[in-house]
């Protein structure tokens, strides 16, 4: 197995897996559901979505909005300057790629997306124009859209986490905001201030002999400590709430973020005796840590529970310092626990991460499938570590991640295994990795022998596992598993149970989750309507222009129409620089519509063109987009005045006037 070495942690030779590891003659090569797409970039063949009969959108105000950005989804007031510098300060490619593996092709930079599951890169990002696009869930946006999507936030609190990011001030919010913010931020600045205090308690502390000698006898080198943050907690009552104390941090708060606990004489220490293991952010901030008894004193850990940062199950441990290995290689190595992970990157292997729990969840399937496509899952070689390994192969599965089998032997752990036989013999573990499907059939068979399920039985769950893959792969472990159970494939094949079980596979399992967010079929929008927006996006001082002349009764599409709207509304703001998605808050088919636009071949003829062409340009799309309205409305006009006149009733005068002004209008323009 080829492997990718630099210095890491612990002055050891960081080892990361860069192909997946070899089979033999009796694996087939792994082809995917069919032939790979290839990989895009914008196409305005690409650039439909799907549109509602819904109603118009009416802006508050069509005027010029000036001073601060009303944003539709909160009655929170952000000033424009803010908005302004962020963007400024943050360019788009260098945010999303904190979160996605990017690769520069032409102007625009590519890679998996982070919203639904992908095998074959359909995500793009077009650096000058500062949006994204994704072709194969239609998610499109800017800046703030994209830390609303990825965080999962409001668009104010996405603008305060990118404004901490760049170092701009945000004053205007709810006092309910204002709390909450002032809460996180005071658990991060405690959690941080924690670590300190760990760090130094383990250096040199009064009672830190325990802490170090701990450390030794598990291997862990100066530099692996020092990368991973690791501290000890001395066995007293007020050290940690002495030293938040005099930091000027709010006890109650550190209480809240797991650090203290209520009793008969105040707060105290919650950890004391113990290894400290902070655990990161993909974005840098301490959000848990994970107490490690040094003897043998129960629980063996104890770990933060769920705070206003932290929600267990949701993060990997060491994606903060795995996540780049991770991304070059293109897989992961998964284990349980901390100091599984931390033993594999001392033995240089960088792309481990830990669960933190037998139970891999859909969330953490989530994050990792921003980085990688394979995973090597490494749980304990005993019983509960095959039914942990057995239920994320099903989670990775559904999130996209193709997943192989690292097996120890019965009673070894990552940890025990590595500092026992060596950095060499655990990578000829990942290169004997299993595919998930031959343990799938080896865990079946075993229940076969234990009595707990019959031939037909496991013939019938193998079969629904392996319908969704490749045919020709599928075939292959159909074999395998017949040979396996002693009977003949192809009885097997001609059997109708098989042929039902296949037939099914389109059918997720009830509570799968998939990641997609939306993959709903585009069609056509108005192409003229599209090259108005675009001639208005590309020179927004143009709104002020059309803003008399052509109404949003004048844009037929209801989706392009909710945009024209809140263009118009913000007309002054897009003036400023602040990209439009700001201004669309949850209305998710204005912003696909938006990224479609902007992405079209017509915005790029816009950019191309000088200001005055854009206007001329702009102003030809007005008048036929004027001209098309009151051809609908002169046709609308015509059938109501005749159905009136058929059903004997009086036409008002009101009505004969509309249209005979329009036909005027309209025999003007011939």
């Amino acid at each position: 197995m080829a492997r990718a070495r630099a210095k890491g942690a612990g002055g050891a030779q960081e080892r990361a897996p860069t192909s997946v590891p070899g089979r033999d003659a009796s694996h087939p090569p792994r082809r995917g559901r069919g032939a790979p797409r290839s990989e895009r970039t914008f196409d305005e063949r690409d650039l439909h979505r799907p549109s509602t009969e819904s109603e118009t959108y009416s802006p508050s105000s069509t005027g010029s909005s000036t001073g601060t950005c009303a944003n539709v989804a909160s009655s929170v007031a952000i000033a424009d300057t803010v908005l302004t510098e962020i963007q400024a300060r943050l360019p788009l490619v260098e945010v999303v790629s904190s979160y996605v593996q990017l690769r520069k092709r032409g102007k625009d930079y590519v890679g998996l997306c982070p919203f639904h599951s992908e095998r074959t890169p359909s995500f793009s990002v077009a650096a000058e124009k500062g949006f994204f696009k994704c072709f194969g869930c239609g998610q499109g946006g800017g800046l703030f859209k994209f830390i609303e999507l990825v965080e999962s936030v409001s668009f104010p609190e996405a603008v305060r986490l990118l404004a901490k990011r760049a170092g701009v001030e945000v004053e205007d919010e709810t006092p309910a905001m204002a709390r909450r913010r002032s809460e996180r931020e005071t658990i991060y600045e405690a959690n941080a201030a924690a670590v300190v205090y760990f760090q130094e308690q383990l250096r040199g502390g009064a009672d830190h002999d325990a802490g170090r000698l701990y450390c030794v006898k598990r291997g862990l080198s100066e530099a692996t400590l020092a990368a991973f943050k690791i501290g000890y907690a001395p066995e007293r009552w007020d050290g940690l709430a002495g030293y938040l104390q005099v930091q000027g941090i709010d006890l109650e708060i550190a209480a809240r973020a797991g650090l203290l606990k209520h009793g008969q004489r105040g707060l105290y220490d919650f950890y004391r005796g113990r290894l400290m293991i902070p655990t990161y952010a993909p974005t840098g901030e301490v959000i848990a840590f994970g107490g490690r008894a040094l003897g043998d004193q129960e629980p063996k850990y104890l770990n933060t529970a769920g705070t206003a940062v932290y929600t267990k199950g949701r993060h990997l441990f060491a994606l903060n310092v795995a996540r780049r290995a991770i991304a070059q290689a293109g897989a992961a190595i998964i284990v349980e626990g901390y100091l599984d992970c931390i033993a594999l990157h001392e033995a240089g292997f960088a792309s481990a991460v830990a669960s933190l729990g037998t139970s891999f969840t859909a969330e953490q399937a989530g994050e990792l499938h921003r980085y990688a496509q394979r995973a090597f899952l490494c749980f304990d070689g005993d019983a509960a570590g095959g039914n942990a390994t057995s239920k994320s192969v099903d989670t990775l599965r559904a999130a996209g991640i193709q997943a192989q089998i690292v097996l120890l032997p019965s009673g070894e752990d990552p940890d025990s295994f590595v500092r026992g036989r060596g950095a060499e013999a655990f990578a000829a573990l990942l290169e004997a990795a299993m595919p998930w499907e031959g343990y799938k059939i080896e865990r079946a068979y075993q229940r076969i022998h234990e009595g707990a399920a019959s031939r037909a039985d496991v013939l019938r769950a193998i079969a629904g596992e392996i319908a969704g893959i490749d045919e020709l792969e599928r075939d292959y472990w159909l074999v395998q598993l017949c040979r396996r159970l002693g009977l003949d494939p192809q009885e097997v094949r001609a059997s109708r149970f098989l042929a039902a079980a296949w037939h099914q596979v389109e059918r997720p399992a009830a509570g799968t989750r998939t990641f997609t967010r939306h993959a709903a079929p585009t069609p056509q929008r108005h192409p003229r309507e599209r090259e108005f927006l675009a001639a208005l996006l590309a020179q927004p001082a143009l709104l002020e222009t059309v803003a008399s002349s052509v109404g949003l009764e004048a844009i037929e599409d209801p989706v392009y129409r909710r945009l024209y709207g809140v263009l118009l509304a913000h007309r002054g703001q897009l003036e400023a620089g602040i990209e439009p998605f700001a201004f669309l808050g949850d209305d998710e088919e204005a912003a696909g519509a938006l990224a479609d636009v902007l992405s079209s071949t017509a915005a790029a003829k816009s950019q191309a063109l000088a200001p005055e062409a854009v206007e001329e340009q702009a102003r030809c799309f007005a008048a036929d987009l004027v001209q098309r309205a009151d051809r609908r409305r002169l046709g609308e006009l015509d059938r109501d005045i005749e159905q009136r006149y058929a059903q004997g009733n009086g036409v008002p005068a009101e009505l004969r006037e509309e249209a005979e002004a329009i036909r005027y209008r309209l025999q003007g323009k011939r």
